[in-house]
């Protein structure tokens, strides 16, 4: 795979400075709290019933039936609450054990992974090794990049190819550079494999760019949050893949956002922790940008609003919640839309047997793409009810006033049940990386503030501001549940996480952060709506993790001269 744009041998001809340097990720495992389990049984008819964790229960049932060779009417998946994803259900093997059981066995099976065998069967987050060339002229301006990332895989492909492509698209960052060359290849290797885990290949590369703009900024004599700011995409600026982004660009105001915040923790730096002391203080920034939806594919989402004789107003929506809140979400949604209160409405569980598909629980996109199906739907809805529900109905007793819309359409013929689909129109990349892989794009500016004690080696993250501009905060419940989560797992990436195969047999091996690593923590959510989203809103899941990591190594490298790579 391989992007182009402009000419880079020029650009790093005109370059007044150039840096470059490799970079290198590890093996990273998802850590969620509950093991895979699920249970499969065969029903009078013949049809193979899975009850599963799973993000992605029609892609789940698509598998286990071309695994098993029957069709696909034979086989149904109905989503378990799941104790959390991150990536790490999307490509897991039990469906498929399970359904093969249950049919050769033609009796009920259970099967709920111990701990351990979570750890060394899944897939995890995929190594890298990334050569960066960046230049710039003597303003800062970046003119030039070449960049060359390899990817580990491990032993099968899994989702190989869609986190090495991601990677590519975000390599510049979120900064508007003339000429790019950057390819990769993703490998096999006699390693565990590698798949879907938060962000896809984001925190990889964010942490090479990231590096790379210290650097430029050191060299330069310029001041690294300045750097950022002459170079962020800004509205009419051309992505590497020649996208213009003509809405929604709030990269500089995240970046505004932060500003404050950085002068302070600067002072805090310089200040130090008392004279004598062998700690030092350090702060370090980054910018990002991540594209919400897998990358240049259309993956539409399905959904159904119906009404029901007792007067609940029943969401079908059949993507999986993972805890990350795409329910509530979706319910807001609705409400919103229909102008009634959230109490009234039901989230029903997926299940492939009833449910629209509304695709996988990845990429950020059940915001956008499920939620604008959802908007259609509900306005459909309520379109009914402002046509058909007389006025002198009391409005506050609204089960009653649907129940009555609902008997209403009974006796007219009419439908009760409104399904809408939403495809995001996007452009795939071609071979030489150009086109309009995602439709919209969260941008985000994180600082981190560190204490490196020199005599015993320990860092300590005291604290992380985090600016993101969301689009519209459809849910801020839940928004600010994501963001406080993805900073305290990228912290984890940044310094304490590393799957080492063959060693690395149980979670006491893998050191995931602990209640008291997390630090303290300054959420700033900015809105600047897309047109192309739910009121505005485009999404949040993955754009948390990716950046916090990349602000902690350049804290670190601020604090002690040491810079990670």
């Amino acid at each position: 795979l391989e992007i182009r744009k402009g000419d880079p041998s020029q650009g790093f001809a005109e370059a007044h400075v150039v840096v470059e340097s490799t970079y290198e990720t590890r093996f990273n495992a998802h850590a969620y709290l509950e093991p895979d389990a699920g249970v499969a049984w065969k029903d009078e008819t013949g049809v193979l019933n899975l009850w599963i964790s799973t993000q992605n229960p029609f892609e789940k049932r698509e598998q286990s039936a071309r695994a098993l060779g029957i069709p696909l009417e034979r086989v149904r998946v109905i989503q378990s609450s799941t104790g959390g994803g991150f990536g790490g259900r999307m490509n897991s093997q039990l469906a498929a054990i399970l359904l093969l059981c249950a049919s050769k066995l033609s009796r009920p099976v259970k099967l709920v992974m111990k701990a351990a065998e979570n750890v060394v069967a899944n897939d995890k987050r995929h190594p890298f090794r990334m050569h960066l060339k960046t230049g710039a002229d003597k303003d800062g301006r970046l003119l030039a990049l070449d960049a060359e990332l390899l990817a580990n895989t491990g032993a099968y492909a899994s989702y190989g190819k869609a986190v090495l492509e991601r990677a590519l698209i975000h390599a510049t960052g979120p900064y508007e550079v003339p000429h790019i060359h950057v390819r990769g290849r993703s490998v096999y290797t006699n390693n565990p494999q590698a798949g879907a885990m938060r962000a896809f290949g984001a925190p990889q590369i964010s942490f090479a760019v990231e590096n790379q703009m210290d650097l430029l900024a050191e060299k330069l004599g310029l001041d690294p949050l300045m750097l950022r700011r002459i170079n962020l995409l800004r509205e009419g600026s051309v992505t590497s893949t020649g996208q213009v982004l003509d809405n929604s660009v709030g990269a500089l105001r995240t970046l505004e956002a932060v500003e404050p915040h950085y002068r302070r923790a600067l002072a805090w730096a310089k200040q130090g922790p008392g004279e004598g002391s062998r700690v030092r203080r350090g702060v370090g920034v980054a910018s990002i940008f991540y594209g919400i939806g897998e990358a240049g594919f259309r993956n539409p989402a399905t959904v159904a609003i119906a009404l029901t004789p007792d007067g609940w107003v029943d969401l079908d929506v059949g993507a999986a919640d993972i805890g990350q809140g795409v329910n509530s979400t979706l319910a807001l949604i609705a409400a919103e839309t229909l102008g009634v209160p959230l109490e009234i409405l039901r989230v029903l569980t997926p299940d492939t047997a009833t449910s629209p598909n509304a695709g996988p629980t990845e990429a950020s996109r059940l915001t956008l793409v499920a939620g604008n199906a959802m908007q259609a739907a509900a306005a459909r809805m309520r379109c009914l009810m402002d046509s058909m529900v007389p006025e002198d109905l009391d409005a506050i007793m609204w089960k009653n006033r649907m129940a009555r819309l609902h008997e209403m359409c009974l006796s007219e013929g009419i439908s009760t049940r409104f399904t809408e689909t939403y495809t995001p129109p996007i452009q795939s990349i071609d071979r030489t990386g150009a086109g309009s892989p995602h439709l919209a794009y969260t941008f985000a500016t994180h600082l981190a503030e560190v204490e490196v004690d020199l005599d015993r080696g320990s860092i300590r993250v005291v604290r992380l501001v985090a600016a993101h501009d969301v689009g519209r905060a459809v849910n801020p419940l839940t928004l600010g549940g994501q963001v406080e989560g993805g900073l305290v797992m990228a912290l984890g990436f940044a310094l304490k996480e590393e799957f080492v195969p063959g060693k690395t047999l149980k979670w006491s091996q893998y050191k995931i952060p602990r209640t008291l690593d997390a630090p303290g923590i300054v959420s700033l959510i900015i809105e600047a709506p897309t047109p192309h989203g739910p009121f505005g809103a485009k999404g949040i899941g993955e754009p948390t993790a990716v950046g916090p990591a990349s602000a902690i190594v350049g804290a670190v490298a601020d604090a002690c001269g040491y810079r990670a790579k």
